[in-house]
Parts: structure tokens; sequence; C-alpha cells
């Protein structure tokens, strides 16, 4: 069964992308998607950061394509 916790990242009234907690089989993720429109402005950073603050729960994982450089400093 897959659990999945969603939201949506705004910045003013704009809406970039989501952010969710998924449970796949007991192991818990955090996925997102950014507007490409909106990349490196660091809202991804931010919104992983704020979602962590009520998403307490530990250990959560969280997965980057090789190579795709802006996810891994986002997940650092």
């Amino acid at each position: 069964m897959t659990k999945r916790f969603m939201q949506t990242i705004m910045v003013g009234e704009t809406i970039q992308g989501i952010i969710s907690k998924i449970v796949i089989q007991g192991i818990n993720e955090i996925i997102y998607w950014i507007n490409r429109n909106f990349w490196g402005q660091g809202n991804a950073t931010s919104a992983l950061r704020e979602f962590l603050t009520f998403e307490n729960l530990r250990l959560i994982y969280g997965r980057v394509a090789f190579g795709n450089l802006g996810s891994q400093k986002v997940l650092e």
C-alpha cells in the first residue's frame, strides 16, 4: 500500500510545484517537482525545510537521479 501526504509549493500567489511524503512498503520518502521556469531560485530547498517542520516522521529518505546536481543540493 502506498500512502501520500502532498503539499503545493507556492511563492506568493504562484504555484511552483509540489512536495510530498510517500510511504511504500513501510519506507518513508520525500518527492518533489518544481516547474522548470523556477529552477535555481532556492524554492525547493525552502519548501523541503518547511515541509520537514511539520512532517516529523523519521527516518525519511530522498533519492536523486545521478547527475541531477540541483536536486542533490536540495537534499543536502
